[in-house]
C-alpha cells in the first residue's frame, strides 16, 4: 500500500468554521474509506500553519482521481473549495508492506468474504480487490452502501461472537446459517455483482463449529473438494456459488 500525506490548505477560519471544516474533511475521508480508496478509519486530523494534514494509506497510486466511481469524493472536494476555500494536495511519503493487490480486470470470478479491508476477493488467488474497481452496486445511488452495510453487519456479529460474552450461539448462527438475514443479503450482493460484471461471485459461509456436511446446505448436492482452494477452503458448490471450510478435515 502507498502512504500519503493529505494537505488541506486554505484561508484562516474562525473557530466555528474550523469545526465545520473538520466535519466535512472527516466525511470526505469516510467516503474514500467506504470505497477502499483509503484503508484506515478514524484518521487523526492535524492543524498546522499551512493547513490541515492527515496521513492515509491507499491500495494504489490511482486511488483518488479515477475517472469512474468517484462522484462523491469529487463532490466533497468541491464543497471544501466552495464552502471554505480549501484545496487538497497530497504527497507520497512511504509504502506499507500490506497490500490489497487483487486484479479486478483479470479475475475469473469473485468471492464475498467478510474479513479484511475489502470484502471482495479474486477467485484466482484470494487477494483483496478494492471496491472502487467495481461498478457501483447500490441501487439508485452511486455508492457501495449495500456492500458496506453487509460488511459492517458481518464485522459486528463476528466481534460479538469472537469475544464470546454476549449471545455467542446467536451470533454463530447468524454467521453460519444459509437462511440468516446476513447470508441472504450477502447472496443477493453476489447475484448483483454477477449482473454488473458478467462474472460469478461466490459467498463465503462461516463455519467454525465444523458442522457442515459433505452436502451443500443450499441445494443438497455434494460439495466436498478433493484439494483445498487457497489452502483454506474444502467446500465449494459451483451451482449455488457458496464456499466454506471445516477447521478439522472431514
Amino acid at each position: 500500500m502507498i502512504i500519503y500525506q493529505f494537505i488541506f490548505s486554505g484561508p484562516t477560519l474562525d473557530e466555528d468554521d474550523n469545526l465545520y471544516l473538520l466535519d466535512d474533511i472527516d466525511t470526505f475521508l469516510g467516503i474514500l474509506y467506504q470505497q477502499n480508496q483509503i484503508c484506515s478509519q478514524n484518521i487523526i486530523l492535524n492543524f498546522t500553519p499551512d493547513g490541515v494534514r492527515a496521513v492515509v494509506d491507499s491500495p494504489s497510486e490511482l486511488m483518488l482521481f479515477k475517472k469512474e466511481n468517484n462522484k462523491y469524493p469529487l463532490y466533497w472536494l468541491e464543497k471544501l473549495k466552495e464552502s471554505y476555500g480549501y484545496d487538497l494536495a497530497f504527497e507520497k511519503i512511504g509504502e506499507n508492506p500490506l497490500k490489497m493487490s487483487g486484479d479486478y480486470a483479470n479475475a475469473s470470478a469473485f468471492i464475498l468474504y467478510g474479513d479484511g479491508s475489502s470484502p471482495l476477493r479474486s477467485f484466482n488467488d484470494f487477494k483483496q480487490i478494492p471496491l472502487y474497481e467495481f461498478p457501483y452496486t447500490y441501487n439508485g445511488d452511486p455508492s457501495y452502501n449495500d456492500i458496506n452495510w453487509w460488511h459492517n453487519d458481518y464485522n459486528d456479529l463476528m466481534s460479538l461472537w469472537f469475544r464470546g460474552h454476549i449471545n455467542e450461539a446467536y451470533c454463530n448462527k447468524k454467521l453460519s446459517s444459509i437462511t440468516s438475514p446476513l447470508t441472504k443479503n450477502g447472496l443477493a450482493i453476489c447475484r448483483n455483482i454477477e449482473t454488473l460484471t458478467a462474472r460469478a461471485c461466490y459467498y463465503y459461509l462461516f463455519n467454525y463449529k465444523n458442522d457442515i456436511t459433505d452436502n451443500c446446505p443450499s441445494c443438497g448436492e455434494h460439495w466436498k473438494l478433493e484439494e483445498k482452494m487457497f489452502d483454506e477452503f474444502n467446500r465449494c458448490c459451483h451451482k449455488c456459488k457458496i464456499i466454506s471450510h471445516t477447521r478439522i478435515d472431514k
